[in-house]
């Protein structure tokens, strides 16, 4: 009687403790939906009639000192960025983002991108450096869940070579925004 009863002991406290781990398989769990993660690039083109207007002598530079909003719906994103084509270019200027909110609909306030590309591009002795895929970039921007955009970018204004005023300064060509989902 004692040994049947010890087993029997044995048997319901085995079972006891395993009981809490067969429920939570992955297999009895509910499946929770995955979203992959993705980017979208959208081109920014300058503004006015100087649009297609090229700095003599200089590749690629445009003469605009402005580049338009970009308004419109885009896919959802959280992470937003500007790129240009010569890494070794400098952003000289300012560039604001606003975005508009999934969950809620209203528009952000502008906000500041940090243009530094020094402070944080590949090093000058990077491997990745000699592929000719390195472009250009300002730091990324965490904006939340968001599904439309608008960009506002503005070069510096360069000091004029005689008396007068300051003539616009120049913007990097090949200026991109890059729009991240990193997914769920």
């Amino acid at each position: 009687m004692r040994g049947f009863l010890a087993s029997s002991i044995g048997v319901v406290t085995a079972a006891a403790l395993a009981l809490p781990l067969a429920l939570s398989t992955p297999a009895l769990a509910e499946a929770v939906p995955v979203t992959p993660g993705s980017t979208q690039s959208l081109p920014l083109v300058p503004l006015g009639p100087s649009a297609t207007a090229r700095i003599p002598g200089v590749p690629g530079m445009s003469a605009s000192p402005d580049l338009a909003d970009t308004r419109g719906l885009a896919k959802t994103f959280s992470l937003v960025g500007v790129v240009w084509d010569d890494a070794a270019a400098e952003l000289g200027g300012r560039v604001q983002v606003r975005t508009r909110s999934v969950t809620t609909g209203a528009w952000s306030d502008w906000q500041d991108v940090d243009t530094h590309n020094g402070e944080h591009a590949a090093d000058p002795d990077a491997a990745e450096r000699g592929t000719g895929r390195l472009r250009g970039a300002t730091a990324p921007l965490w904006v939340g869940p968001s599904d439309g955009v608008e960009v506002r970018v503005q070069a510096d204004h360069a000091p004029a070579p005689t008396r007068g005023a300051a003539r616009p300064g120049r913007l990097p060509s090949g200026l991109r925004i890059e729009l991240v989902d990193p997914g769920s």
